[in-house]
């Protein structure tokens, strides 16, 4: 693959973004009003932050609770949600004065840009830069030049894949660890509804992982026989070569554990979620389709609620007319098509 990737030139290569969750991207907070007041007496602003953890002790740490007005050289203090202020006492009542409400921002902040507004408009927050997410969100996620040949490599392949098939579309499954192609699969909805790309390329995989399986056991079979009748079986009664036999999966990565999907188009809702169920581990696709699920009718990917979540990438401006006609969506059978040259 390494002497086919160098015919590439870098500037050639395809240029790739992130479908990020919204939450990375979300800059219209949604703003919860909080009461807050000017500090008389800078000299007892520890007294007055015990004071006030003892009377409010639900405050949102996501916030600096002092801030300074430069301007005025000045310090202000935020006592608590404007729902939850019952009052002050006579001791604070003393040392702080001015008291109003202020609209402050409730959501997670995740990146830096959200930071930086919310530190100027509202106020002062804590907060920990995640490097990998930064690296998304400027672009430089991928300087690697061997990285951005291989990505480039597989994309092509796939293509060429699905022209020499006469597909609709098509997916590589690839093991970056050690850049083999694990399985591949195109779109064969003309002879079953649900042979899409991806379920025939998971099927793949699992119909290769069983070869090695049984290339690297002379009494597979058996082994297989006798896992079916286990739950009949105490284990004490099991042989030493099926409990190494079954040890011998356990021990074996969950189906695409680890593994790079690279694909002609964006994936349903079926095989969104049978990504997920097999641990892929990243999405390469080109063309978005009408029911994608993955960027254009959800980001299934991203969802919080799901035992696994996968990162997702998608070619921008690529140039299709190397491989194919055009790209359009047919409205009567809801298919992406895709119109190679001949």
């Amino acid at each position: 693959m390494s002497s086919v990737c160098k015919k590439i030139k870098l500037s050639e290569t395809i240029k790739w973004k992130p479908i990020l969750a919204d939450e990375y991207l979300n800059t219209n907070f949604q703003l919860k009003k909080f009461v807050i007041a000017d500090i008389k007496e800078p000299q007892k602003i520890s007294k007055i932050v015990h004071k006030l953890q003892e009377s409010y002790p639900n405050y949102h740490t996501k916030f600096k609770r002092i801030r300074k007005l430069d301007q005025d050289k000045k310090f202000q203090i935020i006592l608590c949600e404007k729902e939850s202020f019952s009052g002050l006492s006579s001791e604070l009542e003393e040392i702080l004065c001015n008291m109003t409400d202020k609209d402050l921002p409730v959501d997670d902040i995740l990146t830096r840009k959200q930071f930086e507004i919310v530190s100027k408009k509202y106020w002062p927050i804590n907060f920990h830069l995640n490097k990998h997410i930064e690296s998304l969100l400027d672009n430089s996620f991928m300087k690697n030049e061997s990285e951005m040949l291989k990505h480039d490599f597989y994309i092509r392949l796939i293509l060429d894949l699905t022209k020499f098939k006469k597909s609709n579309s098509g997916v590589l499954i690839v093991d970056p660890r050690s850049d083999i192609l694990i399985a591949s699969g195109i779109d064969q909805r003309n002879s079953h509804p649900l042979s899409h790309s991806v379920i025939n390329a998971i099927d793949n995989v699992s119909k290769r992982h069983i070869k090695e399986l049984k290339n690297s056991d002379e009494h597979y079979q058996d082994h297989i026989e006798e896992y079916i009748n286990s739950k009949y079986k105490d284990s004490q009664t099991q042989s030493l070569e099926f409990r190494n036999f079954i040890k011998k999966i356990n021990e074996k990565d969950y189906l695409c554990t680890n593994y790079v999907a690279y694909m002609t188009h964006e994936p349903c809702s079926m095989c969104a979620m049978a990504l997920i169920h097999s641990r892929i581990n990243k999405v390469y696709f080109i063309f978005n389709t009408k029911f994608g699920y993955l960027n254009t009718k959800c980001k299934l990917h991203c969802h919080a609620n799901l035992n696994h979540n996968y990162e997702v990438y998608q070619a921008v401006d690529f140039e299709s007319d190397s491989q194919c006609k055009f790209y359009f969506l047919n409205e009567d059978t809801r298919h992406p098509e895709l119109l190679i040259k001949n």
